[in-house]
């Protein structure tokens, strides 16, 4: 049985999301609306998400866990005309916000630009520890291999009015 266990958690991240190499562009902008966005939450690893069934949806709702009460429940999302991506920083490695800022169509792939911003210098990055940051965006359906690529963002200098 562990061996099992073993060789399947081994298996697990050549069925995720793909490579850049893999995904050639130009490719053909996809409309996303954020579903949520938020900084404090339960998903305290890296990851990528590719969601494209309901129970997947509230099962990945559930493990976000929203520090609020009464609780949240999990935002409609109609899966015969949407799918959900969704990004998470993680804890302890400096970025204070993530965001899903494009979504192309390639030919061979769905091709997902994700921007990190980090910890300010002038700020203490313990401050942050405990952050959370996560994105998730709901598009149109597609079968396509997803490909996620992370790119470096600056804070904006002022707060968004």
């Amino acid at each position: 049985m562990r061996a099992t266990l073993l060789l399947f958690c081994l298996l697990l991240p050549a069925a995720g999301p793909g490579r850049a190499a893999d995904c050639p562009g130009p490719g053909k902008p996809v409309a996303l609306k954020t579903v949520i966005r938020g900084v404090i939450g339960n998903l305290d690893k890296k990851s990528e998400r590719v969601v494209r069934s309901e129970a997947d949806w509230k099962a990945l709702w559930g493990q976000l866990g929203l520090p609020l009460k009464p609780s949240p429940t999990a935002p409609a999302i109609d899966f015969s005309t949407n799918m959900v991506l969704g990004v998470t920083a993680g804890e302890g490695r400096g970025v204070v916000e993530v965001e899903i800022v494009r979504v192309e169509q390639r030919a061979a792939c769905l091709y997902v630009t994700v921007a990190e911003r980090a910890v300010p210098k002038n700020m203490a990055a313990d401050q942050f520890s405990k952050f959370h940051p996560f994105h998730f965006v709901r598009i149109p359906p597609a079968k396509d291999p997803v490909v996620f690529t992370y790119i470096k963002a600056a804070l904006p200098r002022t707060a968004p009015k």
